[in-house]
């Protein structure tokens, strides 16, 4: 079997140089540099989502199967994979949990910044996917009432209550988007919150960690609704718009998924869907891959001060929302999209809650089960 791998996969060599214990034809090319020419006679290609998988790239390869490592099929022509028959898949869920971390560093932020009681805010998430599922329970979690927008969901059925989106905008305080860039169908979701829905909404928080051309920018330049933003994702990216960075409280370049165990998470998925296409036994173990848990985070110190000190300091070793937006506000405007490329490209190891092991002191058994609960070890 000759497998094509984008040299951007995580572990992509050892992931995919043996299939179900026999050894591979192994190809590792940079994701920018593939070509038709690369994949022709190759029976897989593999990449992430800075490989544009168009018409021209697989048009006469004989390719039988292609997998993305990511959530995100923005990159897919899926027309021309199957009018040339290619079977294909992707990562879904693979960085659920990183952004639902990013997001609670976001809610933690705005409580503590503008002294909100999350307790008494309503949270709207617009996506009830993979990532709209761990933000609401992690949102649950922090005690806060929750709203929930997902027509293509609803429409599947099920016991979950959903609401339209304009019930959305009149009821939630917070807001948190987490759906697909759809371009067409019954339910498209380019500029879904816009200069005219978002006149007069109630909520004045938000946070947008899924594309950024889901929202108009110009609803938010104009007369952005919202006391507070906090966005990882732009429109246009690379070069995104300085006009709307500068008036965000927190903006990252496109990471709120990259995390170490998100990265794992998606190549393993995309080496078991392979498997399972070729009929092959999956032999290869992520977790091998995973690098040494951190050492013990001690929090007695703020948790004596206050127990919600405690709580963001054990976020903030994972998430720090300062650091990222910090670097991009230093770029200089002619370099941002070069910078943001390179920034996502060369993303720092970040872990998830459940690789910091967090010390809490006797006496505080309610942070202790908060923290437990959000995934994080305790000791």
């Amino acid at each position: 079997m000759k497998i094509v791998c984008a040299h951007s996969v995580t572990a992509g060599e050892d992931a995919f140089s043996r299939i179900g214990g026999e050894a591979t034809e192994l190809v590792i090319v940079p994701e920018a540099e593939i070509a038709n020419e690369h994949v022709r006679g190759a029976d897989a290609l593999i990449t992430r989502s800075k490989t544009k998988v168009t018409r021209d790239l697989v048009a006469g390869s004989g390719l039988q199967f292609y997998a993305t490592c990511t959530a995100g099929t923005d990159h897919v022509d899926a027309s021309a994979l199957a009018d040339e028959g290619i079977a294909w898949a992707d990562a879904k869920g693979c960085n659920a949990n990183a952004v639902s971390e990013y997001v609670t560093a976001s809610l933690l932020y705005f409580a503590s910044r503008y002294g909100l009681d999350l307790r008494e805010q309503t949270l709207g998430i617009v996506g009830h996917g993979h990532v709209g599922r761990a933000v609401e329970a992690k949102a649950r979690t922090l005690g806060m009432q929750v709203l929930l927008n997902d027509p293509p969901v609803e429409h599947e059925g099920g016991e979950i209550a959903y609401v339209s989106l304009d019930e959305i905008l009149a009821e939630s305080t917070i807001l948190s988007l987490h759906v697909p860039l759809v371009e067409d169908g019954p339910w498209p979701t380019r500029q879904l919150l816009n200069t005219e829905n978002l006149r007069g909404c109630r909520p004045q928080y938000l946070i947008n960690a899924c594309r950024g051309e889901v929202i108009e920018t110009a609803a938010l330049l104009e007369r952005s609704p919202f006391r507070a933003m906090v966005l990882d994702v732009w429109d246009p990216e690379p070069a995104y718009p300085t006009a709307l960075f500068d008036r965000v409280d927190f903006g990252s370049p496109h990471v709120a998924g990259h995390s170490v165990e998100g990265k794992i998470m998606g190549t393993a998925i995309a080496c078991e869907k392979l498997c399972a296409h070729f009929e092959r036994v999956p032999s290869w173990d992520p977790a091998a891959h995973l690098p040494p848990l951190d050492d013990v985070l001690d929090v007695s110190k703020a948790a004596r001060i206050h127990p919600k000190r405690a709580l963001r300091a054990a976020v903030a070793a994972c998430v720090n929302l300062r650091t990222d937006h910090n670097l991009m506000a230093m770029w200089p405007a002619e370099e941002r999209a070069a910078r943001f490329t390179n920034r996502r490209r060369n993303y720092p190891l970040r872990r998830e809650f459940g690789a910091c092991r967090v010390r809490v002191p006797a006496g505080f058994g309610e942070l202790r089960a908060l923290l437990d609960e959000l995934g994080f070890g305790t000791a």
